[in-house]
């Protein structure tokens, strides 16, 4: 798939989570009020530069085009994605302040940690899926494998020899 599709495709679905989100984040509000009334206030819980922005403001332009209104990002990261999330369960649910979070944080980390205190679909509603991405295994290079397979019986053969890192959210 060449990337014009991909880019239109992610503009198409980020166009209706912010149309959704005020529909769907706010069923008890009755008024006849044009959503949205204000600009819409959208939290990445990562730093400015990551990723998850990086894919949001490739679609932010053309979103705040036809809803009329401007897409204000707010880069809340620190403690595992929990400032930005938290940022949003505190705001009223009216649709005006949406979470752009990886699945890790919506779900893992609540299953992960008893302390944190959110729920999807108590909390948060998932509105729209914006995109897959791949992660990798990688080693430098020389070391005594080549595969997944090979590293398992290297591990096994020569416990405690081997270092690991990841990134929260990616375990």
């Amino acid at each position: 798939m060449e990337m014009g599709m991909n880019c239109r495709a992610v503009v198409r679905l980020a166009t209706l989570a912010v149309l959704l989100g005020g529909t769907v984040a706010s069923p008890l509000v009755v008024q006849a009020q044009t959503y949205p009334s204000r600009p819409i206030t959208v939290i990445i819980n990562s730093p400015a530069g990551s990723l998850m922005e990086g894919t949001f403001r490739t679609v932010m332009a053309e979103a705040s085009k036809l809803l009329g209104q401007p897409l204000l990002v707010e880069n809340r990261g620190g403690a595992n994605g929990r400032l930005g999330v938290m940022a949003v369960k505190s705001a009223p649910p009216d649709g005006h302040t949406l979470t752009i979070a990886n699945d890790a944080i919506i779900i893992t980390q609540p299953v992960a940690d008893p302390s944190f205190q959110m729920e999807l679909g108590r909390d948060y509603q998932a509105i729209a899926f914006l995109g897959e991405f791949p992660l990798v295994l990688a080693a430098r290079p020389g070391v005594p494998f080549k595969d997944l397979k090979g590293l398992v019986t290297y591990a096994k053969a020569n416990p405690g020899k081997l270092n690991w890192a990841v990134t929260p959210g990616n375990l």
